[in-house]
C-alpha cells in the first residue's frame, strides 16, 4: 500500500512541478488505459449475457484495435501467387507500368479484390449515368474511329444535332475515308476532364454534307485522354529510337498534359522509349523541349494516308511539366483570344 501511495505521490509532484518523472507519467496512462478498457469489455459481456445472447471476448477486442494495427490483406496465398503473376505480364504489356513498383500494384489489386462489388452494375444504370451527366450536345467537337482491314482512321467532326434515336454530324472534309451507310465506328469526346469513347453506326450519309449516327451504346469512360488536346500547327521535331540510334522528322499535331499526336512517314513500333524534340514559338515565347521519353499508345491512318500516332509522355521531370503547363496555358489562350475575334 506504501509503494502505491508513494507512485502516485510521484505522478502527483511530478504533474505539479511540471518537469516530473515522464516514464511513471506514461506508466501511469497506460494503466488507466488498460483499466478502462478491462472495464468496457466487462460491460459488454454482461449487456450481452442479460440479453441472452453469447459474446466473443476476442472479437469484442479485436473491434477495438486501431485500423493501422490489423492486417490488411484480403488474399490468400495462392490469390497473391495469381496476382503476382498478373502483375509481371502487364508490367510486359504496358510500358507505363514498368516505373511503378510491383508493392503499389499488388497493394491496389487487393484493394480492388475487396471492394469489387462497388463496380457490379447493370448496363441501364451504365446509360442513364451518361445520360444524365455526360450526354452528347449539339456543338460538341467529336472524333470518329473507322477500322478497316486492321488499320484505324481517326476523323474529326462537329455534332449538329441530336434526338433520342441518332447523332448528326457534319460530314468531314479533306478526308480520305469513304464513310458509307452501315459502317461501324467510335465515336469519341470530351466533358471536361473526361474522356468518353461508345460504339455506334453510320445510318445514313446526306446529301447536306452530314452523317446520322446510331445513338452511341456501351460507352466507357477512358484514361486515356483526362485532358483535351490542343493543336499546334507548323511544328516539326524529331524522334529518335535509342535501341537503332536512327532519328525520324516528325510533324506534331496537338498536344495535351498526357502526350503528343504526331504525323510520321515512318512505322513506330509498340513498347519502344522514344526520345521526342521540338521547338516552337506563341507570340513573343520561345519554348524548346528536348529528351522527352514517349512511346506508342495509340495509332492511326490520317489524312492523305500519312500514318498518325498518339504518344504518351513517360517520366517527366517537374522543370518538364511546369514548361509543359505554361506551353499548353499560352496555347489555350492564343485559341480563346481568336474566338472572340
Amino acid at each position: 500500500m506504501d509503494r502505491t501511495t508513494d507512485f502516485f505521490r510521484g505522478i502527483s509532484g511530478g504533474l505539479g512541478r511540471g518537469r516530473g518523472n515522464t516514464l511513471d507519467f506514461i506508466f501511469f496512462l497506460l494503466i488507466i488505459g488498460i483499466i478502462a478498457l478491462v472495464i468496457w469489455a466487462i460491460n459488454e459481456y454482461v449487456k450481452s449475457y442479460k440479453k441472452g445472447k453469447k459474446i466473443d471476448l476476442s472479437r469484442t477486442f479485436r473491434s477495438f484495435i486501431p485500423e493501422f494495427l490489423k492486417s490488411s490483406s484480403t488474399l490468400n496465398a495462392l490469390q497473391k501467387k495469381i496476382l503476382g503473376d498478373l502483375i509481371k505480364d502487364f508490367k510486359k504489356r504496358e510500358i507505363l507500368a514498368e516505373g511503378i513498383p510491383s508493392a503499389i500494384l499488388e497493394k491496389f489489386g487487393e484493394f480492388l479484390y475487396a471492394n469489387i462489388s462497388k463496380l457490379k452494375v447493370s448496363e441501364k444504370e451504365a446509360r442513364n449515368f451518361i445520360n444524365i451527366n455526360y450526354p452528347i450536345l449539339k456543338g460538341y467537337n467529336v472524333e470518329l474511329d473507322f477500322q478497316k482491314e486492321g488499320i484505324l482512321s481517326l476523323i474529326s467532326t462537329r455534332v449538329v444535332n441530336v434526338s433520342n434515336r441518332y447523332v448528326q454530324v457534319e460530314y468531314p472534309v479533306n478526308t480520305d475515308v469513304k464513310i458509307l451507310k452501315g459502317m461501324n465506328a467510335y465515336i469519341n469526346y470530351n466533358v471536361g476532364k473526361q474522356f468518353f469513347r461508345g460504339s455506334t453506326t453510320v445510318l445514313d450519309v446526306r446529301r447536306d454534307n452530314t452523317i446520322l449516327l446510331s445513338k452511341p451504346t456501351g460507352f466507357v469512360l477512358s484514361s486515356e485522354r483526362l485532358y483535351p488536346r490542343l493543336p499546334l500547327k507548323g511544328v516539326e521535331g524529331k524522334l529518335y529510337n535509342p535501341r537503332t540510334s536512327m532519328s525520324y522528322n516528325v510533324e506534331l499535331i496537338d498536344i495535351s498534359f498526357e502526350g503528343v499526336r504526331i504525323s510520321s512517314d515512318y512505322g513506330l513500333q509498340k513498347n519502344i522509349v522514344y526520345l521526342l524534340e521540338f521547338e516552337t514559338k506563341i507570340d513573343d515565347r520561345f519554348f524548346s523541349f528536348s529528351n522527352l521519353e514517349c512511346s506508342v499508345s495509340k495509332s492511326f491512318l490520317g489524312s492523305g494516308g500519312r500514318k498518325e500516332y498518339g504518344m504518351a509522355f513517360l517520366y517527366l521531370n517537374s522543370e518538364t511539366r511546369v514548361k509543359l503547363s505554361i506551353l499548353i496555358k499560352e496555347l489555350a489562350l492564343r485559341i480563346q483570344k481568336q474566338k472572340n475575334i
